[in-house]
C-alpha cells in the first residue's frame, strides 16, 4: 500500500510538470503570434528600412530562440511521456503481484478455515453421535429397569416403576463420580511420593557435595603439611650431613651430637606426623595417611 501510494503521487507530480511545460508551449506559441503582428503592423507604417531590418532581425532572433526553446520542452515532454508510460507499467506490474500474493494469501486463508470448520464439524458431529449413544444405552437401561419392576411388583403402575427408576440411575451416576475421584485421588497420592522422593534425591546430592567439598579442602590441608613436614625433614638431614670439622676430629663428641641431632630430628618427625593425623576427620583417614608419611620417608631415605 506504501509502494502504490508514493507511486501514485510520483504520477500526479508528473502530470503536473506536463500540463505546466504545455502551458508554456502556449503562452510562448501566443507570444510569438503578438510579434507577428507588432512585425505586420510595423512595415505598414513610417519606419526606414534598416530599423525593419533590425526588428526583423530581432523578431527572427527571437522566434528562432523561441522555436528551439519549444524542440526542447516538446523533447522533456516526450522522455516525460517515456517515462510516466514506464512508471505505469511498473505500477501495474506492482499492483498485478500484490494482487496474485493478496489472492494467494486470501485463498490460503480460505482454505485453513475451511480445514478447521471440517474439523471442528467432525469433532461436532462426533459429540453428537456420543450422545446420542449414551441417550440410546440410558432409554435401553430405563427399559430394563422398567421390566424388572414389572416382573418384581406386578400391581405398581408405570408412573411408579418410572419414579423408581430415576433414583437408581442417579445412584448409578453418583458411583461412577465417586470412582473416578477415588482413581484422581490415588493419582495425586502417587504424583506426591514421586515428588519427595525427587525432593529426599536432591537433599542426599546436596550432602555429598557439600562433604566432597569438605574432604577436598582437608586434602588441601594435608597436603601442605606434608610438604612443610619434607621440607624439615629436608631441612634436618641438610644440617646432619654438614656437620663441622672440628666434631669430626673426637670421636666421642661426634656421636653424642649425632644423637642429639637424631633424637630431635626423631621428635620433630613424631610432632609433624601427629599434626598430619589430627587434620583426618576419622580414625581410618589418619591411619592411611600415616602408613603413607612412614612409606614416603623409607623412600626419602
Amino acid at each position: 500500500m506504501s509502494e502504490r501510494g508514493t507511486g501514485s503521487s510520483g504520477l500526479r507530480s508528473e502530470q503536473q510538470a506536463a500540463e505546466r511545460m504545455a502551458r508554456e508551449l502556449m503562452d510562448m506559441k501566443i507570444e510569438t503570434a503578438h510579434l507577428r503582428e507588432r512585425l505586420r503592423l510595423r512595415v505598414g507604417g513610417d519606419t526606414t528600412a534598416a530599423e525593419l531590418e533590425a526588428e526583423a532581425f530581432a523578431l527572427q532572433t527571437a522566434l528562432s530562440e523561441a522555436q528551439q526553446t519549444l524542440k526542447a520542452r516538446e523533447t522533456e515532454l516526450q522522455a516525460l511521456d517515456l517515462k510516466i508510460e514506464e512508471e505505469l507499467v511498473k505500477k501495474k506490474q506492482a499492483v498485478e503481484e500484490t494482487e496474485q500474493r493478496l489472492t494467494k494469501e486470501s485463498q490460503g486463508m480460505l482454505q485453513a478455515q475451511e480445514e478447521t470448520w471440517s474439523c471442528r464439524e467432525k469433532f461436532l458431529q462426533e459429540e453428537a453421535d456420543n450422545y446420542k449413544q449414551k441417550l440410546a444405552r440410558m432409554q435401553t437401561f430405563h427399559v430394563e429397569l422398567a421390566q424388572l419392576l414389572q416382573i418384581k411388583d406386578g400391581d405398581n403402575t408405570v408412573d411408579e416403576q418410572l419414579e423408581s427408576v430415576e433414583p437408581a440411575m442417579l445412584k448409578a451416576l453418583i458411583v461412577q463420580e465417586i470412582d473416578k475421584r477415588d482413581v484422581l485421588t490415588t493419582k495425586l497420592g502417587q504424583m506426591k511420593l514421586k515428588l519427595g522422593a525427587t525432593k529426599r534425591q536432591l537433599t542426599s546430592q546436596k550432602q555429598l557435595e557439600a562433604e566432597n567439598t569438605k574432604l577436598r579442602a582437608e586434602y588441601e590441608k594435608a597436603k601442605l603439611a606434608m610438604e612443610r613436614m619434607a621440607t624439615r625433614k629436608a631441612k634436618s638431614f641438610a644440617s646432619v650431613t654438614s656437620l663441622p670439622v672440628q666434631q669430626r676430629s673426637c670421636p666421642s663428641e661426634r656421636n653424642a651430637g649425632k644423637e642429639n641431632r637424631l633424637a630431635i630430628i626423631k621428635r620433630q618427625l613424631d610432632e609433624d606426623e601427629a599434626e598430619t593425623i589430627d587434620l583426618r576427620t576419622t580414625p581410618r583417614k589418619a591411619q592411611r595417611t600415616k602408613h603413607v608419611y612412614v612409606a614416603s620417608r623409607y623412600l626419602s631415605k
